[in-house]
């Protein structure tokens, strides 16, 4: 009996010493984060022309950063946001974004917004070693001249785009002639006006007959709409922000332009149709939210945040930029989570790392704008919804 009681005593220990020499040839798959805090850097336009695009994008990051925080943050830790007015300007976006780099040695960050800084922070941010991910800007190419640490969580231009002037064109077979009407100051809308649309227009076989510009800030376009009145067009291409947008549309009705009208995405809030009224009914556009997605979980997003909206900001519906950035919060949150981020000032470097790879592995994320991926490019692959104005709201172009 004894030497039976020996024995199993003596598996019992060659059991626990194997095990115990596997633990020490093994590799770590993850370490326990510590520290009080997590430190995510936030780089938006709070002031200047883009500033209600940041409004609305605060809304959706709060509500991603309370149901985190609220949950325990990642295992007991809060995420703590530090964030940098960029001014609306692609030089202080750039002084932001070392600070938050080299001062605030935070583990990401979210954002630039705006396509104009994106273009000059990616390059920072990619030499800094630091991940960051815009939920706005969608010039093409910008994260894919930047790569490795530079992404896009939002659908591009021509991915975008291109489907949608497919299915614009097939509704109006009557459209041979075209002019495209475009922001010259804008980068965004300069790029879609001049680059993308001429280029995504010739399969097509349509003709460009003129190329009307103006600038960011105007408010008179009354010339302009005179000039494509006076040329032989069966529609029009409109590269513009928002504001402006409606504004142009506006006086395109006003003077009697009924021709159907195509825009690119930087018009893709509710400030259009604010700005431009019952002129923007039957525009045509591309993104990548669409509100009235019938998924309990995008009908709660919608819910919560116009209620959050409530006092703060004028909005019908949110912006497709809204689901972005609590995307890209939430997906962040789960990167650090599940790569083995230690958040200990000596592994900022490997941490970083650990997040960057996270990101560009990503694959199906069941986010708001429904699963996302990302490309080789750094740009997020998710599905495109083809809308046009109806009723005062963005509604699925049937």
């Amino acid at each position: 009996m004894a030497r039976n009681s020996q024995r199993r005593a003596w598996i019992v220990f060659v059991m626990v010493a194997m095990a115990l020499s596997l633990l020490t040839i093994m590799p770590r798959q993850s370490a326990a984060i510590e520290g009080p805090e997590i430190k995510i850097g936030v780089l938006k336009p709070y002031t200047g022309w883009g500033a209600e695009t940041a409004q609305y994008a605060e809304i959706a990051m709060d509500m991603a950063l309370d149901k985190i925080n609220k949950a325990g943050g990642i295992n007991g830790i809060p995420i703590r946001l530090i964030k940098y007015d960029t001014r609306s300007k692609a030089e202080e976006a750039i002084l932001a974004a070392r600070r938050l780099l080299e001062q605030d040695k935070v583990l990401a960050i979210m954002g630039p917004e705006l396509s104009a800084e994106a273009q000059v922070v990616f390059p920072v941010i990619n030499r800094g070693g630091v991940m960051a991910v815009s939920s706005m800007a969608s010039a093409p190419g910008i994260a894919a001249a930047n790569r490795p640490w530079a992404f896009r969580n939002i659908m591009t231009s021509e991915k975008l785009l291109e489907p949608a002037l497919a299915k614009f064109l097939s509704k109006h077979p009557e459209i041979k002639n075209v002019v495209i009407v475009y922001d010259n100051k804008d980068f965004l809308s300069k790029s879609e006006g001049t680059k993308l649309f001429p280029e995504l227009l010739k399969p097509h076989n349509i003709k460009v007959v003129d190329m009307v510009a103006f600038h960011t800030g105007d408010v008179d376009y009354a010339a302009q709409v005179t000039k494509i009145k006076n040329t032989k067009h069966d529609g029009i291409i409109l590269a513009a922000l928002y504001y402006e947008g409606g504004y142009f549309v506006r006086e395109l009705r006003r003077q009697g332009v009924k021709s159907p009208v195509l825009a690119g995405i930087g018009i893709s809030s509710p400030v259009f149709m604010r700005a431009g009224g019952e002129a923007t009914e039957g525009v045509v556009n591309a993104q990548g939210f669409w509100t009235g997605n019938p998924r309990p979980e995008v009908q709660e997003f919608v819910k919560e945040f116009l209620e959050r909206a409530k006092g703060k900001v004028q909005v019908i519906t949110p912006p497709q930029y809204t689901a972005s950035n609590y995307d890209s919060l939430m997906i962040t949150a789960k990167i650090i989570k599940e790569s083995g981020v230690t958040n200990r000032s000596e592994d900022l470097a490997k941490d970083r790392e650990r997040i960057r790879n996270g990101w560009q592995n990503l694959k199906d994320y069941p986010g708001m704008q429904g699963k996302t991926s990302i490309g080789a490019d750094g740009d997020a692959v998710k599905d495109v919804y083809i809308i046009v104005v109806k009723g005062g709201d963005f509604v699925p172009y049937e």
